[in-house]
């Protein structure tokens, strides 16, 4: 999704349903081996990738649970520099980080579709960016998305 700014609600929770799908059909033939070799340019490989974005995901799942069920939550910040060493997502299965990852986006996909209005404008305190509401949140995950699809495709070359 290109402009994530002016995209309506309905439409950011379709471009976030359907990312996992371009994933599985990326992916769709490769071998382990495959997804866990380093990108020709050093950057991460597939499965480090998936395990960043299952990660994330999950602090995201539940950033938005935490402002659906409370008014204006602190939401702390999350430094994840080494998050790939301390949770040895080299060593992690690609395969398992894949299911969990859709595991985690079909909850926030659930949990946006049940909004109204007022819902997606809820907003929880960030300790650096201070308040951001869910659709903020859902913004940026449909940003998030596109930026490691293409970390993706890079490390698949």
């Amino acid at each position: 999704m290109d402009h994530v700014e002016s995209a309506t609600e309905q439409e950011l929770v379709t471009a976030l349903a359907a990312f996992p799908k371009e994933l599985q059909r990326l992916l769709d033939g490769y071998a382990a081996s495959a997804l866990r070799r380093p990108a020709s340019d050093g950057g991460w490989s597939v499965g480090e990738n998936l395990c960043h974005l299952r990660d994330w995901e999950r602090v995201f799942v539940d950033r938005t649970r935490a402002i659906v069920d409370q008014v204006r939550p602190k939401l702390p910040a999350y430094d994840d520099a080494l998050w790939e060493i301390e949770r040895g997502y080299r060593e992690q299965d690609p395969a398992a980080a894949l299911r969990q990852f859709i595991d985690l986006r079909q909850e926030m996909v659930a949990t946006l579709s049940e909004l109204d209005g007022d819902g997606w404008q809820r907003e929880g305190i960030h300790a650096l960016h201070g308040l951001i509401s869910i659709r903020w949140i859902a913004g940026y995950l449909a940003t998030h998305d596109r930026e490691h699809l293409s970390q993706i495709g890079d490390a698949l070359l």
